[in-house]
């Protein structure tokens, strides 16, 4: 089983949380509580880097489909970037691939942002 690797910068005033390995049952609450610590205020943007994932199980799916509500509802946006279908085939598979911000990698994220 691969290791879940979690790393953060900022660009700006946006937060880019960069994900690695793989997302499941036992790695997701990790990731749960790193997404909770950037979104405390109204209007907090992130960008959840997915092009380190090599595997993404439902219910990680959605834990971060959760904190994109929770983002929107008070203000803030929560986007997704690198996540090919290649190695994250849940979202496509659950037709949320047309629903939450997808981009291509972080800078197209952050410009969509505005930043």
């Amino acid at each position: 089983m691969d290791d879940l690797r979690l790393s953060t910068h900022h660009l700006g005033d946006i937060a880019v949380i960069s994900v690695g390995g793989e997302l499941d049952t036992v790695t997701r609450a990790s990731l749960d509580r790193c997404l909770r610590a950037y979104f405390r205020t109204p209007g907090d943007h992130v960008v959840l880097d997915l092009s380190g994932v090599t595997f993404m199980d439902s219910g990680s799916l959605g834990m971060i489909t959760d904190h994109h509500r929770r983002a929107e509802a008070a203000a803030g946006r929560l986007a997704f970037a690198g996540a090919s279908p290649s190695r994250i085939q849940v979202l496509w598979l659950t037709g949320l691939a047309t629903w939450l911000p997808l981009y291509n990698d972080v800078d197209a994220a952050v410009l969509a942002f505005g930043g």
